[in-house]
């Protein structure tokens, strides 16, 4: 039997670049996820081909790099898909790619543009550098033109999923089906604030058909990424924890909105799932996804208990951690399941305990030791998670991380048009990696974080950030639809001030306990959470005013004007509701 023959890929370093240089040849740049069918595949029957193990070997320098653990790369060079495959000059730049091929397809390309590189380099290097311009002028003009913020903003979102919305199958578009948790809790929020039928609609229709459909694991619960037909058939049957977290978040809302108990049947289901498949119980954290296996979904639960299930990630990330961290704190009180609760404050601390360093910002993943410093991403989710953990679990310690890391930031990814870049300036970047990105989403998150730390210090230096943030996309956020719901609703909690429930009474008695539960399953348009321990947080009762000598208490505020002090956790719901309607557009 023949040897095996495969590429032998190296790493995104100066060493491969320098190698690249040294002997002229391009970079072959491989994108992969862990979870990937399609990229195993593509390894078993096209990079094992001895053909193209040739032509790679003697023409290039091949460099793979995780997806996951490298979303700044993938940021940059991603063709669409996975596996994606970039060529690239020795600096870095992009010469041309593409995802899935064939043998055939690919010696072809490869010799096609190897061919070409030795013979007309200087023609390709003329266009290289004419694109990187045309970019970087792009981005310029886009950085220049901030935009009025208004709530145009959230009624032009909202007609965007009404266009896009399948009134058939549910869902959003006419092709392949994947689940927008942005979108949904976008529409649930609106739906609570308006009233409006048409986003009942969208909710009821999308929540049943994903969850009736194939992308939804209803032997061991849990979502697929995507489905390849518009019915919710055909899954991809890989897990992301992201994905499931998301989903999550919108089953649990929407059984607080819409008050139907099979909501909260699947959300049940999804958390147990999460719970079981994703729970790294060694580290304390959340595992990033679960392998597909198409052979193994099919099967029914008796014939699944004798197969050992897909593989999961043990890569530990800190933005997806943090992400399941803070789905986690805010679903815990609606399912009535603390056990949610302390499972996401293991993974904040987690993340703080592996991943974080007060001097130079969040680390993106562990897997024994910690890597890759400063992407925006890791650093946002970790403020919200933070944010959730004060919110959701009195844990006030947290407000001086948050702000140790909100300026870490500012000092280091500002721009100066408004907004923040996806990743610090890095010395000796090269390529993509030397233009930074502004994410709207990611922006969105920051804006949300900036706002809420607002309400939380009344530093009006971070709502200014919060407005200025937001303003940076308000010029071009129309050209994405839906995709912009995170953005928009970001919009939304900046002109809505929250209604302000500040619980004083000692952490662990069991009525402040009680109240701090009441006071975070009420659904609102815009609610925050404080729990303040008079004994252990004197300075914080008495910045707010609060007399120090009473027992526990809930009081019920717009800003820095007490409208109730409840002392009754059973009436805390009531006087939350009440004093809603006192809430005033910014």
């Amino acid at each position: 039997m023949a040897e095996m023959v495969s590429v032998k890929w190296m790493a995104w370093e100066d060493g491969s670049f320098d190698l690249a240089k040294k002997e002229n040849r391009p970079v072959l740049l491989s994108i992969v996820a862990s979870w990937c069918p399609w990229c195993r595949s593509m390894d078993s029957e096209v990079l094992s081909d001895p053909a193209v193990v040739e032509i790679v070997e003697k023409e290039y320098v091949p460099v793979r790099v995780d997806k996951d653990k490298r979303p700044d790369i993938n940021e940059r060079y991603n063709m669409g898909g996975w596996p994606s495959f970039a060529i690239l000059d020795p600096e870095g730049e992009a010469i041309t790619g593409g995802t899935y091929f064939t043998v055939y397809q690919f010696t072809a390309l490869l010799e096609k543009v190897s061919t070409a590189y030795r013979e007309r380099k200087e023609k390709i290097q003329e266009a290289i550098d004419s694109m990187v311009r045309e970019e970087e002028e792009d981005q310029k003009e886009r950085d220049a033109h901030a935009g009025e913020l208004s709530q145009e903003i959230i009624t032009n979102v909202s007609r965007a999923i009404i266009s896009e919305f399948d009134e058939k199958y549910g869902g959003f578009g006419q092709g392949q089906k994947f689940p927008h948790p942005e979108a949904i809790d976008f529409t649930i929020q609106q739906y609570y604030k308006t009233n409006d039928l048409k986003l009942h609609g969208i909710i009821n229709k999308t929540l049943q058909e994903m969850a009736e459909g194939a992308l939804f694991d209803r032997v061991w619960g849990g979502f697929f990424r995507f489905c390849a037909m518009r019915d919710w058939r055909s899954p991809n049957t890989e897990k992301l924890l992201e994905t499931n977290v998301g989903l999550l978040h919108n089953y649990a809302l929407a059984y607080q909105v819409i008050d139907r108990d099979y909501y909260l049947d699947v959300a049940r289901k999804t958390a147990d799932y999460i719970c079981t498949s994703l729970w790294d119980a060694d580290y304390g954290a959340f595992r990033s996804s679960q392998d597909a296996d198409d052979d193994y979904y099919q099967l029914d639960e008796l014939a699944r208990r004798d197969r050992n299930p897909p593989s999961s990630d043990r890569t530990i990330y800190a933005n997806s951690n943090a992400m399941a961290a803070s789905v986690f704190l805010e679903v815990s009180p609606i399912l009535k399941d603390p056990l949610l609760k302390e499972m996401g404050l293991q993974a904040v601390e987690f993340v703080l305990n592996k991943l974080y360093s007060p001097e130079r910002g969040v680390y993106h993943y562990y897997d024994g030791n910690r890597h890759i410093m400063g992407l925006l991403t890791d650093q946002i989710y970790l403020c919200r998670a933070l944010l959730a953990a004060v919110e959701y679990a009195g844990c006030n310690r947290y407000i001086n991380v948050i702000r140790n890391l909100l300026e870490i930031i500012i000092q280091k990814q500002s721009s100066t048009y408004g907004g923040f870049y996806d990743i610090p300036e890095i010395k000796g970047a090269r390529g993509g990696l030397r233009r930074r990105n502004k994410s709207i989403l990611e922006n969105a998150v920051m804006a949300e974080v900036l706002t809420r730390f607002y309400y939380l210090t009344f530093e009006k230096r971070y709502l200014d950030l919060a407005q200025q943030t937001l303003s940076a996309f308000a010029h071009d956020y129309h050209l994405y639809g839906y995709f912009t719901a995170g953005y928009a609703r970001a919009v939304d909690f900046y002109f809505q001030n929250p209604l302000y429930v500040v619980i004083v009474g000692p952490k662990n008695e069991e009525k402040t306990v009680e109240f701090q539960t009441k006071a975070n399953s009420v659904f609102m348009a815009s609610r925050l959470v404080l729990t303040i321990d008079p004994e252990e947080e004197k300075d914080m009762v008495s910045l707010m005013e609060f007399p120090l000598d009473r027992e526990p208490t809930a009081y019920v505020c717009m800003e820095k004007t007490c409208l109730a002090a409840i002392t009754d956790p059973e009436q805390l719901r009531g006087a939350m509701l009440k004093n809603a309607s006192s809430l005033r557009i910014r």
